[in-house]
């Protein structure tokens, strides 16, 4: 007993380090490049990443977590997908409505119960800001003004100082920081950042801190943070694992009950045989991948036997 008591903390303490927790920003990244995954990231070290749902095959320019849910725009159809956080699953598929001379999402952020987005035409155009009707799929422009001269890349939402903020996509050429009129739509161009980058995408964390993802053959798969005050961005680091980092939000994926495997209903023997049964094995295919690694590994059989016995709704 006292061997095995000695063993199932060292797994323990193996599991401390093996399931790295997404950072306090809960920033996700989408990976353009085949098989499209997302990823969490930890902005303190933007090397580390875990994957968090694979195999999407959807190329997008943007997606953003909206009320509990994955919405990805699709870069080849006027079409919005919305998927489960937890599998990835397609949930429902959106058919969207533009307004004449514009086909593509290129940038969306939540703003409470709405969802508004940049629009633009497929292949670069003037970026302009609009909400989508998630019921409807019509896209509506916010006020009459024609935005700014080049895609968006990224919007994101201040809510302590009730702002919204946008970036250029790469085609616009070095990163500049916007802010809109909800109102109108009108965008006021408040300064280039320094020091000159290209960007895809723009998200402001749960820590309160602007974040960046840079697009150029420099700064592929970059994260940056910018200071919306200095217009600074600081460069943080390269998401290794990353293969074409095109679109980044935030928020918290509430995940019930992964420890319960084998979906009986109960942390009990079934799942921590499903781990014994898969370990060493990359997940998805292989069951038992608890903390999202990408492995069935002892993270995972430490998490099963923490949690055993318990109920799982």
């Amino acid at each position: 007993m006292m061997v095995r008591a000695c063993c199932l903390a060292g797994i323990v303490a193996v599991a401390a380090v093996s399931a790295y927790a997404v950072g306090p920003a809960g920033l996700f990244v989408y990976d353009g490049s085949f098989p499209n995954r997302i990823w969490e990231a930890d902005e303190s070290i933007p090397g580390v990443e875990n994957v968090r749902i694979t195999q999407l095959g959807i190329g997008s320019p943007e997606f953003e977590l909206h009320e509990g849910f994955f919405y990805v725009s699709q870069s080849t159809s006027p079409t919005l997908h919305k998927l489960d956080p937890i599998t990835g699953a397609t949930v429902s598929s959106i058919a969207l409505t533009f307004p004449a001379g514009n086909n593509v999402i290129t940038a969306m952020e939540s703003v409470g119960p709405t969802l508004y987005c940049g629009i633009t035409t497929l292949g670069g155009g003037n970026g302009r800001l609009a909400t989508v009707d998630l019921n409807t799929g019509v896209v509506t422009l916010v006020g009459s003004a024609l935005g700014i001269n080049s895609p968006l890349g990224g919007l994101a939402y201040d809510t302590n100082t009730n702002t919204m903020y946008g970036i250029n996509a790469r085609w616009g050429g070095n990163a500049r920081l916007y802010t809109f009129n909800l109102v109108t739509g009108v965008a006021t161009i408040n300064s280039t950042l320094t020091p000159t980058f290209q960007a895809t995408g723009l998200e402001m964390g749960l820590d309160g801190v602007l974040y960046a993802l840079g697009r150029s053959a420099a700064d592929d798969n970059y994260l940056f943070s910018i200071d919306p005050t200095t217009f600074t961005a600081t460069r943080l680091g390269l998401m290794a694992n990353l293969l074409n980092a095109t679109a980044i939000t935030s928020g918290i994926v509430s995940q019930p009950c992964p420890e319960d495997v084998d979906g009986s209903g109960a942390v009990d023997l079934g799942d921590i045989s499903a781990v014994l049964f898969n370990f060493g094995q990359a997940a998805p295919p292989a069951q038992g991948d608890v903390d999202g690694s990408g492995l069935v590994d002892l993270a995972d059989l430490s998490a099963i036997l923490f949690a055993f016995g318990q109920a799982c709704p």
